[in-house]
């Protein structure tokens, strides 16, 4: 259906297109399955099954990332031929069919959104409906459109807060949030109108995802959840609107049910438990009988329930043909039906009394789920654009298929004849076959009823296939681990240029002192992970190491153990464990166990202050040093809905120094090396995270929705403020802090005047006044304000806003080269302003401002992995002066530098826009 629609339409994707998801729609995601499982097929057929084997062999040739390629090497034909040919051989076939529609003229009730379903009247003739008007992904909302209105009003919550369960959509005085929203099930209006039941689905206490039902009352706010895990999905009011039918599941079988919409309390009507499938309830307007779809193989058929007799008897039920979505008239005298008689989903109508059966669509998609309204017939028609609310009316099609139809004088005089024996003629299978020979499947039979016997047996026990004759055991889940996976890792870092800028020797062609650098600052290691399989439990961890950062005098000094454990490195391993088992609740919390350790070697570190001689004036002498930080972490995350949780954590941080020995001109002797803690801090931190993006087609380079966390923490420490030298022994003096703190970071998407804007801000503050460069907060550089450099910005207090505007410059490109496929390019202009207060920088109280634009390409990687690569450009219009810490080198000499009134680039290659 999605196919045929699509190249009869020539909106059929191309053949890169369909080999990535990105920026795609539900329906045009559905739509690359389709497409592909057909070229599947298509590529078996001409060329023989071996030949998919072999184009997945392709892959795994060195230079082969093209899908063009690998079928070109596979079959020896080039693969965008091949695709051209398949494409044209179904437009070739859907054009069989499309001679032989007539296409029902129809008048749209909704157009926008590609999923339209689930239309019924009310009882004042407005038609309701299900839409995802206005959004790129299946996120459903109940519409209304009152008679003689072309405008369709969501149900809105009056406030227009964030009071609809789940709700995504922040209004922020803008917009309302839809009440009745993300329906998964479908709904019920009341006979009166004055209630509507629907079903939802959500977490019960233990985090296990159950349908329940919901009733709201359409005259006030009051909406009440009427079942608790019940698996109830479905509702339909009753006639006198006293009871509701649904469908329950229960260990993999649908059910049809009875409920009391004031207690909840159900009733059973059908008793199927081997997988049998219910679908889509309707009641007779006499309240005595209840019609529903029911599937125990491939196709449905149409059931009726007797209440009062409580049996079950078959209505429509041929092998090979579907019938779905029953609709009885308010007559009760005709009942409605879509059904795929020739291949392709129609409206029909049956006389109940007679069984005679009318067509009553004839489309080249599809129609679903009819409902009458008076003269007109309301269904849900599939298009190449996606499922659209449509009407026709009644008297229009009254012959049963439309005016012009080939078949329509010869099949309505045959059914006036035979009348219910020709309902069931009118759906034999394999009538497909006479619109496209190439389509004809009437070759594929049902499984032998010996097999099916088997399959349906309950209990199936298997014979032991090596004859050992051991009894039937029962085995209890035990944890099973995913080997370990190892990614070699080489990475180039870029902070100590101990021979000077490479920027600069690159100029200067001193390649020898450039290449230096890079050995000196390279670190060689690997990444490594492993899971549970049920990802109950995960583990992370890597471990890189400078091999250059320390010299080495031989072969057998660099793999001396003692300069070994010296080296730069950088080691982490984080093991993370999704709900204590103790804890059967659904917000149970995942616990997280970090380790990380860096080593950074810094020659002449540290600066002593000595006097040779008792009448000579004071001099330094420079010392090495390594920097060891460490931080060992315990956090708990516990998730509260399904955009926001709840985090606590303890962090434990020693970070140490280690100097070498040197040789004291002041006291005539060599002072040995030692090791001292220059910060232990230990954090207490709780924070509440949101994350509710909107999901749409671009929300990767330009979100919508809010992103934001408030944390608070507590760090007692203690901090290195100098060294004193004792006895020929240098000796730690520390000064102790007990710092609170507070951030607020939030980041909200948003669209105005039809633009996708986002505005960024972030807050931090201390408490107390710690007035020490160690604790100050910087807010400037990539992660920050990008018009001043990261220390340029910073204090006890800091404070930053950002408005951005995103500009969509070239989009669905869909160019591959190589492994890469480029799918989009945006432009981010943005303004900025912020400022930091308090602390030793002295930059002033004064809001620093600052404009920049940003060149933002989204890439896909080998069809599958996100590459998103980003270049800006930030100008700071303020200039300012900054105070140095003591110790620190300008170019000047002096104790201060300016900041501001310059062009500042940044670009990187992430997997995803996240700064």
């Amino acid at each position: 259906m999605i196919l045929r629609t699509r190249v009869l339409e020539g909106t059929n994707l191309g053949l890169v297109e369909m080999g990535h998801f990105a920026s795609k729609t539900s329906i045009e995601r559905e739509a690359i399955y389709n497409q592909g499982f057909a070229f599947t097929a298509y590529l078996a057929n001409r060329f023989g099954e071996d030949s998919l084997r072999e184009i997945t062999r392709a892959f795994t040739r060195r230079g082969v990332h093209d899908v063009r390629t690998a079928i070109r090497d596979a079959t020896g034909a080039g693969g965008q031929t091949v695709f051209n040919d398949f494409i044209d051989s179904l437009r070739t076939e859907y054009q069989i069919v499309a001679d032989r529609v007539t296409d029902t003229p129809s008048e749209l009730i909704e157009s926008e959104g590609f999923f339209n379903f689930s239309a019924s009247i009310g009882p004042d003739g407005s038609v309701y409906y299900l839409s995802n008007r206005g959004r790129d992904y299946a996120r459903l909302t109940l519409y209304k459109k009152e008679p003689g209105s072309n405008n369709a009003t969501a149900l809105i919550n009056r406030n227009g807060l964030l009071s609809a369960p789940g709700g995504f959509t922040h209004s922020c005085g803008l917009e309302a949030d839809p009440v009745i929203d993300r329906l998964t099930s479908g709904y019920s209006v009341s006979p009166d109108g004055g209630k509507i039941a629907y079903g939802l689905i959500g977490l019960n206490r233990f985090g296990e995802t159950y349908s329940d039902i919901h009733i709201r009352d359409t005259a006030g706010d009051d909406t009440r959840k009427i079942t608790n895990s019940a698996r109830i999905s479905q509702p339909r009011w009753s006639p006198d609107g006293n009871t509701l039918a649904a469908i329950q599941m229960t260990d993999g079988t649908l059910n049809l049910i009875t409920m009391n919409p004031e207690s909840g309390e159900t009733t059973q009507l059908t008793h199927f438990r081997s997988g049998e499938q219910v679908y889509t309830p309707a009641w007779h307007p006499s309240g005595r009988q209840i019609y529903f779809a029911y599937a125990d193989t491939a196709q449905r058929a149409l059931y009726r329930f007797d209440l009062e007799s409580g049996s079950v008897h078959p209505v429509l039920e041929t092998p090979g043909s579907d019938f779905r979505d029953p609709h009885i008239d308010s007559s009760g005298s005709r009942l409605y039906y879509s059904a795929n008689s020739d291949g392709i989903f129609n409206i029909f109508r049956m006389h109940l009394e007679t069984g005679v059966a009318e067509q009553m669509t004839d489309v080249i998609g599809g129609a679903f789920m009819p409902v009458v309204n008076g003269d007109d017939l309301i269904y849900s028609e599939y298009r190449a654009e996606g499922y659209k609310i449509v009407k026709t009316g009644l008297n229009a099609v009254a012959a049963g298929i439309p005016a012009g139809h080939p078949d329509a004088q010869g099949k309505q005089g045959a059914q006036s004849v035979q009348g219910a024996q020709d309902t069931l003629a009118l759906h034999a299978p394999g009538v497909f076959a006479r619109y496209s020979p190439v389509a004809d499947d009437r070759d594929i039979t049902a499984f032998p009823p010996e097999v099916m016997e088997a399959a349906n047996r309950e209990p199936y026990l298997f014979t032991d296939p090596e004859g050992t004759g051991a009894e039937s055991e029962l085995y209890s889940y035990t944890d099973t681990f995913t080997s370990f996976t190892f990614f070699p890792t080489l990475r180039f870092d870029n902070y100590s240029q101990q021979y000077g800028r490479n920027s600069s020797l690159i100029k200067a062609g001193e390649f020898g002192s450039f290449g230096r650098n890079l050995w000196r600052d390279s670190k060689i290691g690997f990444y490594m992970s492993s899971r549970e399989v049920l990802e109950r439990f995960s583990m992370f961890g890597g471990a890189l190491i400078g091999f250059g950062s320390r010299d080495a005098s031989g072969v057998n000094d660099f793999f001396k153990p003692a300069r070994l454990v010296d080296l730069d490195r950088d080691l982490f391993l984080i093991m993370e464990y999704a709900g204590l088992p103790f804890i059967k609740r659904h917000w149970s919390p995942t616990v997280s166990i970090g380790l990380y350790n860096l080593r950074r070697n810094v020659e002449n570190g540290i600066k002593i202050e000595e006097f040779p001689c008792t009448s000579c004036l004071p001099d330094s002498t420079n010392i090495n040093i390594a920097y060891d930080i460490w931080q060992a972490e315990v956090n708990l995350y516990s998730k509260l809905n399904r955009f926001s949780l709840v985090e606590l954590g303890f962090w434990h941080t020693p970070y140490r120094v280690s100097t070498e020995q040197f040789f004291s001109r002041e006291f005539r002797q060599v002072v040995p090396g030692s090791t001292s803690r220059y910060f232990i801090g230990n954090t207490y931190t709780a924070a509440y995270v949101i994350h509710a993006d909107e999901p749409w087609r671009h929300g990767d380079i330009a979100p919508v929705g809010i992103k934001a966390h408030i944390r608070y923490s507590y760090q007692p420490s203690r901090l290195l403020d100098r060294y004193d030298v004792r006895d020929g022994t240098l000796i730690p003096v520390y000064n102790t802090f007990k710092n609170h703190t507070i951030e607020l970071d939030t980041r909200l998407g948003f669209r105005a005047l039809n633009e996708n804007f986002e505005l960024r801000s972030r807050f931090f503050t201390y408490f107390s006044a710690p007035d020490e460069f160690f604790f100050l907060d910087y807010i400037g550089g990539l992660v920050g304000m990008r018009s001043y450099p990261f220390f340029g910005i910073g204090g006890n207090t800091t404070a930053y806003t950002r408005l951005s505007y995103h500009v969509p410059l070239l989009t669905g490109i869909n160019r591959q080269s190589g492994r890469f496929l480029l799918d989009k390019v945006f432009a981010r202009l943005f303004v900025e302003t912020g400022n930091g207060w308090g602390g030793p920088l002295g930059i002033g109280n004064n809001l620093k401002t600052g404009i920049g634009a940003e060149l933002r390409v989204a890439v896909q990687s080998s069809y599958l992995f996100p590459s998103r690569f980003f270049i800006s450009g930030a100008y700071g219009l303020d200039r300012y002066g900054l105070r140095v810490p003591e110790g620190f080198i300008t170019a000047d000499g002096s104790e201060s530098i300016s900041f501001g009134r310059e062009l500042l680039i940044n670009f990187g290659l992430l997997f995803d826009f996240d700064l």
